[in-house]
């Protein structure tokens, strides 16, 4: 699994691979994502078959796995008690099921469906067309957009990033619905029909979302976009 990184830290870094459980005779017990959750209550178990315990990617919210996270140190907890602990470290259990926060009831509350403002029509035209002048004068080099789970900040980087997906498509994106909310916040349905320009007649339609977040309306300033779009046909246009 570490081949890569050990063949490339090896010329100038002492490189320990660690075995995975069961194989070898690794001393530490190293858990990745659930396994590092496993990795810190198993010590509270078993402290005399534990040298050391590593957790790489997990979580140590005491909220996860029914909130137990123990270590060699303190009394090894029930894995999976009713009853949350009450003493500390732990913190108080949050209410279940969530209690929506007050900016999100407030935007529910008022947000309102109206007509498509011309700013977003330029903004979809110039996705379409690549030609960003007028539909990207909104965005400025502090923007941040979240593309699925893809992060670009800045205008320019926005604009590359639309090239590189958009250039081998033609592509058309069609506003459904809009609504405007409090604190700046606008949101968007809509569909878009694509081909890749190598094989126009292969047709596909793709739902998408788009969440914008305005620092100022006069004249309009992006400051946050969120789309998400599909799901499509992905062999299709790829």
């Amino acid at each position: 699994m570490w081949q890569h990184e050990y063949e490339h830290f090896t010329p100038t870094h002492r490189v320990a691979l660690i075995d995975s459980p069961g194989h070898g005779k690794s001393e530490a017990m190293v858990g990745n994502s659930w396994g590092g959750m496993l990795a810190g209550v198993f010590p509270a178990y078993y402290p005399q078959r534990t040298t050391a315990a590593i957790g790489i990617n997990c979580t140590a919210s005491p909220y996860t796995w029914c909130g137990k996270w123990a270590t060699p140190s303190r009394e090894a907890p029930s894995v999976c008690s009713s009853t949350p602990p009450t003493s500390p470290p732990w913190p108080p259990w949050p209410p279940w099921p969530p209690q929506p926060d007050q900016e999100t009831t407030a935007m529910t509350d008022n947000a309102q469906a109206t007509a498509v403002p011309g700013w977003v029509l330029k903004f979809m035209d110039a996705i379409d067309t690549l030609e960003f002048s007028e539909g990207f004068a909104p965005l400025t080099e502090d923007t941040d957009m979240f593309f699925g789970t893809a992060h670009i900040h800045g205008v320019e980087a926005i604009k590359e990033f639309f090239i590189k997906i958009d250039a081998p498509l033609n592509i058309t994106h069609e506003v459904l619905e809009f609504w405007t909310a409090g604190d700046g916040v606008r949101l968007l349905r809509g569909e878009a029909t694509m081909a890749r320009k190598s094989e126009p007649d292969q047709v596909v339609r793709a739902p998408f979302m788009h969440i914008f977040y305005l620092d100022q309306e006069e004249p309009i300033r992006i400051r946050a976009l969120r789309i998400t779009a599909g799901p499509l046909q992905t062999d299709a246009v790829m």
